[in-house]
């Protein structure tokens, strides 16, 4: 305290704030922190003892809500806004035990030209967090040996970060609107120049990492691999491991910290050991060849960020026999005379904890039963089931390792595979609540696909979504260069241009052909790549946007809207004839196809 007395110019002004207001206790009061920060010099550490009281009525709506408020009059102390300097000073006056200035918005590069030189001058808060957490030799380390506190200081950063990105996109959500282009062209037929007027706001768009747009797009990306290589071979877990040796190295700059201290280090080593098996399993086919590979990052309760990986293997590299199984997969504990290293990554981290009538209180048990299913039955050979699915040889050789005073034989192992980076990446450990939240600062990728899937939209004629601003003019809105040029009609044009584009459908175009944003044109690739394409999924209720994209599942090259809708030569009236005379809807196969698209993606109640 007495350190804190001395240097911490924050601490002094609060503590005289409650001595005067302590000594006045008949006026009401308020200590107002300003946020702006017009010329730094004017924030510097105060050079006399002073402070300056507002009347309370002087707070309202007109207020700056990036204000903190401390207030006596009801006995509650407002939290200052992230942006605020001062912010985490104020809330960890122990890591920062002199007062020192937090993120402000005028934080400059040090070098922003030439190679470095970006759009940006200043920092962002989440570069500012990264910068903050990372260990220097030549700095002090008292943020860094904040055990909890630092955990929590963590947790904190990356909620500020996560705030800011949220206000940015609510208080720009006026601003923007979304609205069918003909549906602009009556508006202002009708005499309307309005943007307001007009449209649906735009909410939290799918750019924005981890909301519900973003997880939707990277699951449709997923089933859009599963269409065109079908269900996937290997489904592996990639769990992290607080005990790798590279996390212990970069634990010992600071002599007596644990994993658990610093969560940064866990993350980083996990991502580029993640990095480094994706990269074995796609380049260097260790499984044999890879077609396609996507995986995503979760944090859970009760264990260190994972990734789920899904792999889809060439026919000749797939697991068609239960021998094929073996040969990666094993359910059982190595005999330690023959593999001492594989019997103790075994032992040590691919047993599954006692449970069952052994030890009822387990965090797995629920009504008597481990929600695992362990233990598992012996099983003398590898076998497919009548779903396909493998169930893993477990035979009883009485091979037996004791956890917990209790000896556990094959029926508790977790199957695990010896060619990826070794067993010993795999740990049921306790939860680490900051993980995500560096995870998250250092924007690291929580989805991964490969090969790139592209987002294929279309529409009805002049039906087109344009996004607008409440401030626009309508009539010079539809003057805009390129107004109705999308993916879609460029299609068109496309198969007008290049002949050999018309020997492709839709979702085969992004595989021959790259779509320029910024010119709005398909241009041909260099050398073809393996991208997959995505028709952007459409509800049947939707009616001729639903026959549409039906019909573009199987038409190829049109050139026009007529010419799409022409089958044996004759133009049908709408998509749906379309779909009539092409055969698509002679039976119940135009519900059998929605069904079988849907099962793919689609839980059980949603198909129902």
């Amino acid at each position: 305290m007495d350190m804190l007395n001395e240097h911490n110019s924050v601490a002094k002004a609060f503590r005289m704030a409650r001595d005067w207001c302590s000594a006045n206790e008949n006026h009401p009061c308020e200590l107002r922190l300003l946020a702006q920060r017009a010329n730094l010099r004017q924030y510097s550490n105060p050079n006399v003892s002073e402070i300056a009281a507002l009347v309370s009525n002087d707070f309202g709506v007109s207020s700056e809500p990036r204000d903190i408020v401390v207030s006596t009059t009801n006995g509650f102390l407002q939290r200052i806004s992230e942006l605020h300097p001062l912010y985490m000073v104020l809330q960890y006056p122990l890591l920062f035990p002199y007062g020192e200035s937090g993120y402000h918005e005028g934080i400059p590069y040090f070098s922003n030209i030439g190679r470095r030189k970006t759009k940006r001058n200043c920092l962002t808060m989440r570069e500012f967090y990264c910068y903050r957490i990372h260990y220097r030799p030549n700095e002090g380390t008292t943020l860094l040996r904040g055990g909890r506190l630092y955990q929590q200081y963590l947790v904190d950063s990356y909620t500020a970060v996560e705030e800011q990105r949220l206000r940015y996109v609510r208080t720009h959500q006026p601003e923007l609107r979304v609205e069918l282009y003909d549906n602009v062209c009556d508006a202002v037929t009708r005499g309307d120049t309005n943007a307001k007027a007009l449209g649906q706001r735009i909410v939290l768009p799918a750019t924005f990492t981890g909301s519900p747009r973003y997880m939707v797009q990277n699951f449709q990306d997923s089933m859009a691999l599963c269409r065109k290589f079908g269900n996937p071979d290997l489904f592996i877990t990639f769990k992290a491991n607080p005990k790798w040796s590279e996390v212990g190295h970069m634990l010992s700059f600071i002599p007596g910290q644990k994993s658990h201290d610093r969560a940064e280090y866990v993350a980083r080593v996990f991502k580029l050991k993640l990095n480094d098996m994706m990269h074995e399993i796609m380049k260097n086919d260790i499984f044999g060849k890879a077609l396609a590979g996507f995986y995503t990052i979760e944090f859970q309760k009760r264990g260190l960020p994972h990734a789920h990986i899904l792999i889809w293997l060439d026919e000749m590299a797939r697991c068609k026999t239960p021998a094929d199984i073996d040969d990666i997969i094993s359910a059982e504990i190595p005999l330690e005379a023959n593999d001492p290293k594989g019997y103790k990554a075994v032992t040590d981290y691919m047993i599954h904890r006692p449970c069952g009538p052994d030890a009822r209180e387990a965090s797995c048990m629920n009504m008597g039963k481990c929600m695992k299913h362990f233990p598992k039955p012996f099983y003398q050979e590898t076998t497919i089931d009548e779903d396909g699915y493998a169930v893993y040889q477990r035979r009883n050789t009485k091979n037996t390792v004791v956890k917990f005073k209790i000896p556990l034989d094959n029926r508790f192992v977790v199957p695990y595979n010896r060619k990826v980076d070794e067993v010993k990446n795999y740990l049921d450990c306790r939860y680490l609540s900051p993980c995500e939240a560096v995870w998250r600062l250092f924007a690291l990728d929580i989805h991964y696909c490969k090969p790139s899937v592209v987002k294929l939209t279309f529409h009805l004629p002049e039906q087109h979504t344009i996004t607008l601003r409440d401030s626009e003019d309508l009539p010079a809105l539809l003057h805009r260069p390129r107004i109705k040029d999308t993916m879609f009609t460029q299609w068109f044009e496309l198969n007008k241009r290049e002949k050999e584009a018309r020997a492709f459908k839709y979702s085969e175009i992004p595989a021959e052909y790259v779509w320029v944003n910024k010119d709005k044109y398909w241009k041909k690739r260099r050398r073809r790549k393996n991208t997959v394409g995505r028709i952007v999924y459409c509800h049947p209720a939707a009616g001729p946007r639903y026959y549409l994209r039906m019909f573009l599942n199987v038409v190829k090259g049109p050139r026009s809207y007529k010419e799409l809708k022409t089958v044996k030569g004759r133009v049908c009236e709408s998509f749906k004839e379309a779909c009539y005379a092409y055969g698509l809807l002679n039976d119940d196969r135009e519900w059998s196809e929605a069904i079988a698209e849907a099962k793919s993606w689609a839980t059980g109640p949603q198909l129902r």
